[in-house]
């Protein structure tokens, strides 16, 4: 398979095909697939108009999936020779050929690659543009239609202007053209339900295999608002409709091609999240495939910043005019730190994007950075003109990022020389801090240091908190090592530095004096011990310990660092004497000593007469292979619980079946599918009986004698993180509007919990008290970066709070060097 037509083979590397394809135009493309998806094997035939080949004796250049062979090609019915290197044909055109139409046969398994979707199902087949199904080139902007023939049980996900849908013989066949020159084209096909509504100027579609109506009217406004924003700053995207299949099947969201975009599922309860989501790969249909930047050359002028970058910029501003001030800042407080870079950003290729070790976050996140500091450099009302010209003046080819460039510098009368080169041509970092903080009278000196090699070119506002306000000031560009005084008003609590994230600062510790840390996560034992997991760093990268400490103390017994990765899980013994961490080091710390888990660790699962239970391939031995592949790989830890009295074990995985595992593992069957619990499971004490919290609002209790539900929420609204404490006698959970409940549901109502702030994380004191982490948010910050953390017991006896003596300020005293340091093989450095 992928040995292609022609008995040579050749290297062609990126750069030597970005100089042949200088001339090189695909003006239209019509593909005829016939897909087979039980052999996971497909046939085609594309019919390529080419104009003005390049390069000598007349030679195109293509690319093709590497699992599918090439059976004949033909120049205006002339057959000709190829050569071929993995997924990139050289095509040799008679002498003096100018325009030429290629028929390309074709056939084969195709092979994943590039990182991006491709999924061959008997219910699904999901192609993304950067499979290359079909011969493409990835610089040619043209005219595209296809013909799919499928099983008739499937539905195509068609776009454009549909020709033909009919069915014969067992075989669907679809036919239909876009309505727009497009640069490359993905495929979806499934046994799908679709959701449509016309949203302004444009019509959504949601195709997905379990969508309800509720689900898909969350993706159906995301994606009309999304695109109706992104419209009136940018101009018209000139697609009649947008295609979005949401799929278990779909690992990697992307924009597929065309008007098509593939999501991974989502929880639609964080609105904000999915919205940036959707605008990101809507944006697309600008930042790729109205306009796409170069991608071969060894210095392709940033082409992968004008799709990655600005595609992330534009969601970040269609969710702050979409949803307002308080959403966007909440949302970008969640982003990472922007990833330094060793090499320039500028140079980054296709090449470089499709290798496994490409970091999407140094588009998404530094790419989208930069984006903002041109944007404020030249003036909001000017960048927006300048993108808005350039899609106008460009649309439909692939050009430079000097390009844009050249229309922001007109349409701000602004030279951008100087930024370009800190931020695109050379690697460098952007880290500004507050070296020291005085106070003198009524005045507060603050020196600002830059201790980073790129300058900021825009003002710096540093932020102010006393107990009569909150105060900003600007501070102008150019500041290297200064100390500025401001007037104090009141006494004063703490200083930031760019406190609503303007700029892309890489390392944010350094931006809040006094030093802080961000609290994450916690676990409590029986007997009060409380484990307590923060970030040192702002951002999902940022290190991270856990403090080990009394509820009684305001400074932690022990201090644990876990390097770069927060814990996924953290769980006390029954006794309260023994913590178990998993992540990505996992194991049990006990008496002063880590003692890391076995290399045939899969899941943690909890704690059973003393011991700690892992999910390996070992307790699964004896279950069928294509059940254990199932029921193993996606089982999420906190939708594990144990029968204290049997030890038997159920769990609930990504794909909505709830498991039972008995006798050690040695017997596994399936309680029932289509479960979704928010976030917890456990057994009753002394019933034999499963509760959990489904999304939708539901206590169910299941048992050998069936199903007893409890209505805890009203109207649909749904629930994302529950706790059920270790005999299942109670159960809280966070309500859609923020606030924590709890209950213990036989008896009576559940009740509001009334705390001073928004909930982190929660969890159990045994069956006495719940503990809860709160971040007390100021009015005019809406974030999570600037909060002051509280811990607060609350009895279920009263259902009151009551604050615990923690003291967040003496926890981040401790220097990191003096936290103990976890190490695969048990010691401590």
């Amino acid at each position: 398979r992928g040995g292609g037509y022609g008995p040579w083979s050749f290297t062609l590397s990126w750069q030597q095909m970005d100089a042949h394809l200088e001339s090189q135009v695909i003006a239209a493309t019509a593909v005829r697939l016939d897909v087979s998806p039980e052999r996971r094997y497909i046939s085609g035939e594309a019919i390529v108009t080419v104009r003005s080949p390049g390069g000598d004796g007349g030679e195109v250049f293509l690319l093709l999936n590497p699992g599918l062979d090439i059976k004949t090609v033909t120049c205006n019915g002339e057959r000709v020779h190829i050569r071929r290197y993995r997924e990139r044909i050289r095509i040799t055109l008679p002498p003096g050929t100018t325009t030429c139409s290629l028929q390309i046969v074709y056939q084969g398994w195709p092979v994943a690659a590039n990182g991006s979707t491709l999924v061959l199902e008997a219910d699904e087949i999901l192609l993304d543009k950067l499979q290359f199904w079909y011969p493409v080139d990835l610089k040619s902007f043209g005219a595209f239609s296809a013909t799919v023939t499928v099983p008739e049980t499937l539905e195509v996900a068609w776009s454009g202007k549909l020709k033909e849908n009919q069915v014969q013989e067992g075989k669907r066949t679809v036919q239909w053209e876009e309505v727009r020159p497009i640069l490359a084209a993905g495929l979806a096909v499934g046994t799908y339900k679709r959701h449509s509504r016309v949203q302004g100027s444009i019509r959504c579609n949601v195709f997905g295999k379990s969508l309800d109506e509720k689900e898909a009217e969350v993706y159906l406004s995301a994606l009309g608002d999304a695109h109706n924003y992104l419209s009136a700053r940018l101009g018209s995207d000139n697609f009649e409709q947008l295609n979005l299949v949401i799929s278990d099947q779909i690992h990697n969201s992307a924009h597929a091609g065309g008007p098509l975009i593939f999501l991974e599922p989502a929880d639609i309860s964080g609105a904000d999240e999915l919205f940036v989501e959707v605008a990101r790969y809507v944006a697309r249909n600008w930042w790729g495939d109205t306009v796409s930047g170069r991608w071969f050359s060894s210095r392709p002028e940033a082409g992968e910043w004008l799709v990655s970058g600005l595609a992330e910029y534009s969601a970040w501003q269609a969710l702050r005019s979409v949803k307002g001030r308080r959403a966007y800042l909440r949302y970008i407080e969640t982003r990472s730190c922007p990833p330094g870079i060793t090499i320039p950003m500028k140079t980054q290729n296709l090449g470089q994007r499709l290798h496994p070790g490409y970091d999407p976050l140094l588009f998404r996140v530094r790419g989208a950075f930069a984006a903002k500091a041109i944007a404020a450099y030249a003036g909001p009302d000017a960048f927006e003109r300048a993108c808005k010209n350039f899609m106008s003046v460009h649309r439909h080819t692939t050009v430079s990022f000097g390009a844009l460039l050249h229309e922001i510098a007109l349409a701000s009368e602004r030279p951008l020389d100087e930024l370009v080169r800190v931020w695109f041509d050379r690697p460098g970092t952007f880290d500004y801090r507050i070296a020291n903080v005085e106070q003198e009278d009524d005045r507060v000196h603050v020196t600002i240091e830059n201790t980073g090699d790129i300058p900021a070119y825009v003002p710096m506002k540093l932020g102010i908190v006393t107990d009569g306000g909150y105060y900003t000031h600007d501070i102008m560009p150019g500041v290297q090592s200064n100390i500025l005084s401001f007037p104090l008003e009141g006494t004063l609590q703490r200083v930031v530095l760019d406190p609503e994230f303007e700029l892309g600062d890489m390392h944010r510790a350094n931006n809040r004096w006094p030093r802080t840390e961000w609290p994450t996560s916690l676990a409590v034992g029986v007997n009060g011990q409380i484990a307590l997991a923060s970030q040192l760093e702002w951002g999902d990268r940022g290190k991270t310990r856990v403090a080990v400490f009394s509820r009684m103390d305001k400074s932690p017994d022990e201090v644990l660092y876990l390097g770069q990765t927060r814990p996924r899980w953290m769980k006390w013994d029954p006794a309260g004497r023994q913590l178990a961490i998993a992540g990505a080091q996992t194991g049990i710390w006990s008496e002063g000593h880590w003692l890391p888990s076995g290399a045939g660790l899969q899941v943690p699962l909890g704690w059973h007469e003393g011991k700690f239970l892992t999910w390996d391939d070992e307790m699964l031995s004896t279950v069928e292979e294509d059940a254990h592949r199932d029921w193993r790989a996606l089982v999420d830890e906190t939708c594990v619980a144990i029968d204290a009295a049997s030890g038997d074990v159920a769990f609930a995985n990504s794909s909505g079946r709830l498991v039972l595992s008995a006798d050690g593992g040695r017997r596994t069957s399936l309680i029932r599918e289509r479960v979704f619990p928010a976030g917890a499971l456990a057994w009753r004490a002394g019933r034999r009986e499963l509760i959990y919290f489904e999304q939708a609002g539901d206590l169910v209790a299941l048992s050998t004698e069936g199903e007893t539900r409890t209505v805890l929420l009203h109207r649909n609204y749904r629930v994302t993180r529950s706790r059920i404490s270790p005999a299942g006698r109670y159960v809280a959970w966070v309500d859609p509007a923020g606030l924590l409940r709890g209950v213990d549901p036989g008896k009576g109502e559940a009740v509001y919990i009334s705390l001073p702030g928004e909930i982190v994380d929660f969890a159990w004191e045994g069956e006495e008290a719940l503990v809860a982490l709160v971040a007390t948010i100021p009015r005019r910050l809406p974030m999570r970066y600037h909060a002051e953390y509280t811990l607060w017991r609350i009895p279920v006896s009263t259902w009151q709070g009551v604050q615990l003596p923690y003291d967040s300020e003496q926890f981040a005293k401790t220097p990191i060097e003096d936290s103990q340091r976890l190490t695969p093989s048990g010691s401590l450095n």
